[in-house]
C-alpha cells in the first residue's frame, strides 16, 4: 500500500481520489486529505499552500503527494502556480513525485465522463439516461441527481463507489475535462513507486 497525501477541494475530491489513482496505478494507495482550505498555515496562494503541503507529506512519512484544483473562473492559473511549487521543491530537496491536476470545471466531471461507472456503481439500469460531459454545465448537479435516485443521502460513500468503476479507457472526453494530463502525471510521477 502506497502512503500519499490527497490534497484537493473538499470531502468529494477526497472520497473520489484515491480510488481513481489506485485505479491508474493498478497499485493501492492509503490515503491521507487535506483540503486547500484548511492549509491556511501556509498564507495565500496555491504555490505556497503546495509548498506546506510537501512539508506535511514529509513529516508524516507519506511518499507522495496528489494535489488537484478545479478550472478557475477568475483567470489565474493555479495548475501553473502548482507546477513551480514543485519545480521550487525540487530545487532544494529530494524529489517527493508529485501528481498535479486541473478538472475542468470540477472533479465530478472525471466521473461524468464515464457513465458505465456511475451506472454500475449506483445499480443503474442501462437505460438510464445520463448528460454526457459536453452536454452538461454542472457535473456536480448530474452526479446529485443520479444519486438521490438511490434513495440513500451515502453521497460521499456513492461517489468514491463510482471513483471505484471509473475506467479511464471509457472517458471519452478525457482532453477537455483535464482527466488526460492528470492521468499522465500519475503514471509519470507515481508509477515506479
Amino acid at each position: 500500500m502506497i502512503p500519499v497525501l490527497f490534497v484537493g477541494d473538499g470531502a468529494r475530491d477526497s472520497a473520489m481520489l484515491p480510488p481513481i489513482v489506485s485505479t491508474i496505478l493498478g497499485k493501492t494507495v492509503r490515503p491521507e486529505s487535506r483540503n486547500w482550505a484548511r492549509l491556511h498555515a501556509a498564507g495565500r496562494g496555491y504555490d505556497r499552500k503546495l509548498l506546506f503541503a510537501f512539508a506535511v507529506a514529509r513529516a508524516d512519512d507519506l511518499v507522495a503527494v496528489v494535489a488537484t484544483v478545479d478550472s478557475d473562473k477568475t483567470g489565474r492559473d493555479r495548475l501553473a502556480e502548482m507546477h513551480a511549487a514543485r519545480a521550487k521543491d525540487r530545487a532544494k530537496k529530494p524529489a517527493l513525485p508529485t501528481a498535479l491536476g486541473c478538472a475542468e470545471p470540477h472533479a465530478e466531471a472525471w466521473l461524468l465522463d464515464d457513465p458505465t461507472a456511475i451506472r454500475t456503481a449506483l445499480d443503474l439500469p442501462p437505460a438510464h439516461a445520463l448528460p454526457s460531459v459536453r452536454q452538461s454545465n454542472n457535473p456536480k448537479a448530474v452526479l446529485d441527481e443520479a444519486m438521490s435516485a438511490t434513495g440513500t443521502s451515502r453521497y460521499l460513500d456513492l461517489i468514491a463507489l463510482i471513483a471505484g468503476a471509473l475506467v479511464p479507457t471509457r472517458c471519452g472526453h478525457k482532453k477537455d475535462t483535464g482527466f488526460d494530463a492528470f492521468e499522465q502525471d500519475v503514471t509519470a510521477e507515481l508509477g515506479n513507486l
